[in-house]
């Protein structure tokens, strides 16, 4: 799920039991377990590890033996912090599991579906779909889902300023839209825009250049974008035209994907487009058109 500047990368995987668990791997290569001492070890609980940042601070979300979720932070020294989530949004497709991680910036700034935990443990509700990162500076990064069944992306500032993203020419039906991803270091946000015919990938940096690009050979709008590192290399997925899913790069500066296909990946369709986030966009949609009496979309 992410990788800090040091190598070290942290995820997770569920056992035999279906229960989750955390892990690191050092760059090194040796893993090590994380889970929570409170979270529950039956069925749809347990714990999810989400992010780390260059501090070595773990982020994420475990769920409980009674089926509450709860935020945690992580240290290097294995510190925990625990928190409550406020209103929750609950995965219809993902049993008892929140929507999304939770993210953390290196000031200790901790943000996730709902809400924004300062590093004193002050918490400031937010309303606006699922957040997807976290920057530097605070700029939370997420995406809503309005009335008419469209992705809207947008950015809050530390300072509680909110700025709607829409790649020009994005859809506004249903299903449509923008998507925001993720947001780096510099500010830069990525993520995927959907049209009636089109859409693909893009990136977006603090200045407002906005780059837009779709890998050879992907299926309509299947382009997602991912991660962007320090020097503009994009990272992220697609599937093509038999539904299989490809990984790629784009080197900054090109429109061209390298195509990254691990060793002994099956190349049966898997009608995903872009991963686990169109399984949280889907359930987004859910929670509007329940919102909104189901009778939307």
């Amino acid at each position: 799920m992410s990788i800090n500047s040091s190598g070290t990368i942290v995820g997770t995987y569920i056992d035999g039991q279906h229960v989750s668990h955390g892990f690191i791997r050092s760059s090194n290569g040796v893993i090590t377990k994380i889970n929570i001492p409170d979270a529950g070890i039956k069925r749809g609980q347990g714990t999810s590890a989400c992010c780390i940042n260059d501090s070595g601070v773990i982020s994420g979300y475990f769920i409980t033996a009674d089926g509450t979720s709860q935020g945690f932070l992580m240290t290097s020294e294995k510190i925990f912090t625990t928190f409550k989530i406020p209103d929750p949004t609950i995965d219809v497709y993902l049993s008892s599991a929140p929507s999304l991680g939770v993210y953390s910036n290196v000031s200790g700034t901790s943000a996730g579906t709902g809400f924004i935990r300062s590093a004193s443990g002050t918490t400031t509700k937010i309303s606006n779909g699922f957040v997807f990162g976290i920057d530097p500076a605070g700029t939370v990064v997420g995406t809503s889902v309005n009335e008419a069944g469209a992705y809207e992306a947008f950015t809050l500032s530390a300072a509680g300023q909110e700025r709607s993203i829409q790649v020009e020419g994005a859809g506004t039906g249903s299903e449509q839209g923008t998507v925001a991803l993720g947001i780096n270091n510099q500010g830069t946000i990525m993520g995927w825009y959907s049209t009636a015919k089109t859409g693909g990938g893009f990136t977006l940096t603090s200045s407002g250049e906005l780059f837009e690009f779709n890998c050879k050979g992907a299926a309509w709008d299947s382009t997602a974008a991912y991660s962007v590192n320090s020097s503009g290399t994009i990272t992220g997925s697609y599937y093509d035209g038999a539904s299989v899913s490809h990984g790629f790069t784009v080197v900054a500066g090109s429109k061209d994907c390298t195509k990254l296909d691990a060793p002994n990946a099956g190349t049966g369709g898997f009608y995903m487009p872009i991963g686990l986030t169109q399984v949280r966009l889907r359930e987004m949609r859910y929670n509007r058109r329940r919102e909104l009496g189901e009778t939307a979309f």
